[in-house]
């Protein structure tokens, strides 16, 4: 399982590298990961994809 540490160095990353497109970035690769039935990756990006909207509400 991935621990909050590791979701918000993700998130953080994925801003850094995206900018305004980070969160479409996250929601694609956890629609990606429920469809090919990996639900542990596609619940992992869920939470990156929380910290990513957090992160970039704060801006």
């Amino acid at each position: 399982m991935t621990n909050d540490l590791d979701i918000d160095r993700a998130a953080s990353l994925l801003v850094t590298l995206h900018q305004e497109r980070a969160h479409s970035h996250a929601t694609a690769r956890a629609d990606q990961l429920f469809e090919a039935g990996h639900v542990d990756g596609w619940l992992a990006w869920l939470k990156i994809k929380a910290a990513v909207q957090e992160l970039t509400a704060a801006e």
